[in-house]
């Protein structure tokens, strides 16, 4: 259930960054260029349906998993992934206006860290300056210690937030 509402979800945003002209609104971080999740775009459709296609202008199947937000600047939409059997974090760009791949990029390959079930291994949402791309990973260590303030005790382990750009 909650993977159907993550690829729903994406499927409206990129539905949403496929439906705006080259002059729209860029998109570089997480709830938008102000910060507050409002669009100044105009006429954006509020009701769409990934089966039958309606109001979707195109899907594409994103490699790994992950669920931060995609961000848009100019005709490229930038998201992150986590390709779990390979143990790599990526960034992907995609072509805005077809959804096709234009690039994707290993960011480190390291073990999975521990998580919530509901969490991902690719979760904070890239952000970009139109000159340059950042994005942040967990890249665990060896050592754990056991989680206190959850309901099922297990180890977590510690480890350095990687920051790349």
């Amino acid at each position: 259930m909650t993977r159907n509402l993550i690829l729903a979800a994406l499927a409206f945003v990129l539905f949403l960054v496929a439906r705006t002209t080259t002059h729209a609104e860029n998109w570089p971080g997480w709830r938008g260029p102000r910060g507050d999740g409002q669009s100044t775009e105009k006429n954006i459709p509020v009701h769409w349906n990934g089966t039958t296609g309606e109001n979707i202008a195109w899907k594409v199947k994103v490699p790994g998993q992950g669920h931060a937000s995609p961000v848009i600047w100019n005709d490229r939409v930038l998201l992150v992934s986590c390709l779990m059997d390979e143990t790599e974090r990526v960034l992907c760009c995609l072509d805005r206006k077809t959804g096709n791949s234009i690039w994707q990029s290993t960011v480190f390959r390291a073990p999975l860290e521990t998580k919530h079930g509901l969490n991902s291994y690719a979760s904070s949402t890239p952000v970009t300056d139109g000159q340059r791309i950042y994005v942040s990973f967990l890249e665990v260590g060896t050592k754990t210690v056991p989680a206190r303030n959850v309901g099922s005790p297990r180890p977590i382990a510690f480890g350095n937030m990687v920051i790349a750009a």
